[in-house]
Protein backbone atom coordinates (compact mmCIF):
# COMPACT_ATOMS: atom_id res chain seq x y z
CA UNK A 1 0.00 0.00 0.00
CA UNK A 2 1.46 3.48 -0.91
CA UNK A 3 0.82 5.17 2.22
CA UNK A 4 2.67 2.88 4.29
CA UNK A 5 5.93 2.87 1.80
CA UNK A 6 5.60 6.78 1.64
CA UNK A 7 5.66 6.77 5.73
CA UNK A 8 8.59 4.25 6.00
CA UNK A 9 10.35 6.47 3.55
CA UNK A 10 9.52 9.43 5.61
CA UNK A 11 10.41 7.48 8.74
CA UNK A 12 14.19 8.73 8.96
CA UNK A 13 13.98 11.97 6.91
CA UNK A 14 14.46 14.18 9.47
CA UNK A 15 12.68 17.05 6.97
CA UNK A 16 9.37 14.96 6.56
CA UNK A 17 6.52 16.10 8.33
CA UNK A 18 5.06 13.01 9.06
CA UNK A 19 7.99 10.46 10.47
CA UNK A 20 5.69 7.83 12.29
CA UNK A 21 5.80 4.49 10.71
CA UNK A 22 1.73 3.18 9.81
CA UNK A 23 0.58 -0.50 9.02
CA UNK A 24 -1.63 -1.21 6.25
CA UNK A 25 -4.36 -2.20 9.56
CA UNK A 26 -4.15 1.75 10.40
CA UNK A 27 -4.80 2.98 6.95
CA UNK A 28 -7.66 0.58 6.25
CA UNK A 29 -9.30 2.05 9.94
CA UNK A 30 -8.48 5.54 9.49
CA UNK A 31 -11.38 7.91 9.08
CA UNK A 32 -12.67 8.21 5.79
CA UNK A 33 -11.91 11.94 3.78
CA UNK A 34 -13.38 10.94 0.18
CA UNK A 35 -14.48 7.62 -0.60
CA UNK A 36 -12.35 5.02 -0.64
CA UNK A 37 -9.51 7.27 0.21
CA UNK A 38 -8.62 7.90 4.31
CA UNK A 39 -6.89 10.38 6.24
CA UNK A 40 -3.67 7.94 5.22
CA UNK A 41 -4.44 7.69 1.92
CA UNK A 42 -4.12 12.12 1.89
CA UNK A 43 -1.10 14.32 2.43
CA UNK A 44 -1.47 16.59 5.62
CA UNK A 45 -1.84 20.21 5.61
CA UNK A 46 2.06 21.20 5.27
CA UNK A 47 3.65 25.01 4.08
CA UNK A 48 6.73 24.22 2.15
CA UNK A 49 7.79 26.21 -0.94
CA UNK A 50 9.58 26.39 -4.27
CA UNK A 51 11.35 28.63 -6.62
CA UNK A 52 12.17 29.30 -10.41
CA UNK A 53 13.75 32.31 -11.20
CA UNK A 54 12.89 32.65 -15.17
CA UNK A 55 15.36 34.90 -17.55
CA UNK A 56 15.81 35.75 -21.03
CA UNK A 57 17.94 32.63 -23.41
CA UNK A 58 19.98 35.12 -24.10
CA UNK A 59 20.61 35.47 -20.07
CA UNK A 60 20.25 31.47 -19.87
CA UNK A 61 23.61 31.13 -21.99
CA UNK A 62 25.33 32.84 -19.57
CA UNK A 63 24.84 29.46 -17.00
CA UNK A 64 26.83 26.17 -17.40
CA UNK A 65 24.01 24.20 -17.52
CA UNK A 66 20.71 26.52 -18.17
CA UNK A 67 17.08 24.75 -18.68
CA UNK A 68 14.86 25.88 -20.80
CA UNK A 69 11.42 25.50 -20.90
CA UNK A 70 10.02 24.86 -24.13
CA UNK A 71 6.43 23.77 -23.68
CA UNK A 72 3.94 24.16 -21.17
CA UNK A 73 0.16 23.18 -20.56
CA UNK A 74 -2.54 23.87 -18.51
CA UNK A 75 -6.14 22.21 -17.95
CA UNK A 76 -9.10 21.57 -15.50
CA UNK A 77 -11.11 18.72 -14.89
CA UNK A 78 -13.68 17.80 -11.97
CA UNK A 79 -12.47 17.77 -8.43
CA UNK A 80 -14.67 15.12 -7.24
CA UNK A 81 -14.04 11.31 -7.21
CA UNK A 82 -16.75 10.46 -8.23
CA UNK A 83 -17.47 11.93 -11.19
CA UNK A 84 -13.98 10.71 -13.09
CA UNK A 85 -13.47 7.94 -15.08
CA UNK A 86 -11.52 6.42 -12.72
CA UNK A 87 -9.69 7.51 -9.10
CA UNK A 88 -6.57 6.99 -10.28
CA UNK A 89 -6.63 9.36 -13.28
CA UNK A 90 -6.69 13.43 -12.85
CA UNK A 91 -8.13 13.89 -17.27
CA UNK A 92 -6.52 17.61 -16.17
CA UNK A 93 -3.05 16.41 -15.77
CA UNK A 94 -3.14 14.14 -18.75
CA UNK A 95 -4.19 16.83 -20.97
CA UNK A 96 -2.26 19.68 -19.65
CA UNK A 97 1.05 16.68 -20.46
CA UNK A 98 -0.62 16.32 -23.78
CA UNK A 99 -0.29 20.13 -24.52
CA UNK A 100 3.20 20.54 -23.10
CA UNK A 101 4.45 17.95 -25.27
CA UNK A 102 2.79 19.42 -28.41
CA UNK A 103 3.82 22.89 -27.99
CA UNK A 104 7.22 22.00 -27.23
CA UNK A 105 8.09 19.80 -30.26
CA UNK A 106 8.63 16.58 -27.57
CA UNK A 107 7.86 13.39 -26.70
CA UNK A 108 8.02 11.46 -23.96
CA UNK A 109 11.22 9.88 -25.29
CA UNK A 110 13.15 13.05 -24.84
CA UNK A 111 12.15 13.52 -21.46
CA UNK A 112 14.87 11.83 -18.89
CA UNK A 113 13.54 12.64 -15.01
CA UNK A 114 10.02 13.34 -13.71
CA UNK A 115 8.99 15.06 -10.53
CA UNK A 116 5.27 14.29 -9.48
CA UNK A 117 3.18 15.35 -6.82
CA UNK A 118 0.56 13.45 -5.09
CA UNK A 119 -1.73 14.95 -2.85
CA UNK A 120 -3.09 11.54 -2.27
CA UNK A 121 -2.40 8.36 -3.02
CA UNK A 122 -4.92 7.84 -6.02
CA UNK A 123 -2.84 10.64 -7.95
CA UNK A 124 0.45 8.56 -7.16
CA UNK A 125 -1.08 4.98 -8.38
CA UNK A 126 -0.42 4.60 -12.16
CA UNK A 127 0.43 8.43 -12.29
CA UNK A 128 3.95 7.26 -13.88
CA UNK A 129 2.63 4.52 -16.09
CA UNK A 130 -0.04 6.77 -17.71
CA UNK A 131 2.45 9.15 -19.31
CA UNK A 132 4.77 5.88 -20.59
CA UNK A 133 7.33 7.25 -17.99
CA UNK A 134 7.84 3.77 -15.85
CA UNK A 135 10.11 2.16 -16.08
CA UNK A 136 12.53 3.95 -18.14
CA UNK A 137 12.84 6.75 -16.29
CA UNK A 138 13.82 8.04 -13.18
CA UNK A 139 10.69 9.26 -11.39
CA UNK A 140 10.56 11.48 -8.32
CA UNK A 141 7.32 11.60 -6.64
CA UNK A 142 6.82 13.96 -4.07
CA UNK A 143 4.22 13.82 -1.58
CA UNK A 144 2.93 17.31 1.06
CA UNK A 145 4.34 14.34 4.25
CA UNK A 146 7.87 15.73 3.09
CA UNK A 147 9.25 13.27 1.19
CA UNK A 148 10.56 12.25 -2.00
CA UNK A 149 10.95 8.38 -3.74
CA UNK A 150 12.66 7.74 -6.61
CA UNK A 151 12.45 4.89 -8.54
CA UNK A 152 14.68 3.77 -11.67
Amino acid sequence: MIAVKNHKHAKDNKNAHLRNQITVDQVLKSDVISEPLTIYHCSPVSDGAAALILVSGDLAREYDNPVYITGSGMSTDSIGLYARDSITSLKATELAAASAFRESGRTIKDVDILELHDAAESHHAGKPERFHFAPRLAVVVTHDAGHAVASP
